[in-house]
C-alpha cells in the first residue's frame, strides 16, 4: 500500500467518523429537544394537578356546607314536627272544651226554659 493510498484510506475513515459524529450531534440535539418538551409537559401536568387539587378542595368545602345545612334542616324539621304535635294536642283539648261548653250552654238554656 502506497502512502497516497494510506492517506486516502485515513481520509475516508476520517470523513466517515466526521459524518458519524455529525449524526450523533444531530441525535443529541433531538434528544435535548425531546427532553425539553417532556419537561414542559411535566410542568403542565403539575399545573393541572394543582388546579385539580384546588377544585377538589372547593368541592369538599361545598360538600361540608351542604352537610351542615342538611343537618340544620333535619333538626328544624324535628322541632317543627314536635311543635305541630303540641298544637294538635292543644286543638284536641280545645275541641273537647268547646263541646263541653256547648253541652253546658244547651243544658243551661233548657234549665232556663223550665224556670220560665
Amino acid at each position: 500500500m502506497t502512502n497516497e493510498d494510506f492517506q486516502r484510506l485515513v481520509l475516508e475513515k476520517l470523513n466517515e467518523l466526521t459524518t458519524d459524529v455529525s449524526e450523533i450531534k444531530s441525535n443529541i440535539s433531538g434528544l435535548k429537544s425531546d427532553v425539553n418538551d417532556l419537561k414542559l409537559a411535566q410542568k403542565e401536568l403539575k399545573s393541572d394537578t394543582s388546579d385539580l387539587k384546588l377544585g377538589q378542595n372547593e368541592i369538599n368545602r361545598k360538600m361540608d356546607a351542604v352537610y351542615e345545612q342538611t343537618a340544620m334542616l333535619s333538626e328544624f324539621k324535628t322541632e317543627v314536627n314536635e311543635k305541630l304535635e303540641d298544637i294538635q294536642v292543644d286543638i284536641n283539648f280545645l275541641t273537647r272544651k268547646v263541646a263541653q261548653s256547648d253541652a253546658q250552654i244547651i243544658k243551661l238554656k233548657r234549665d232556663l226554659r223550665k224556670v220560665e
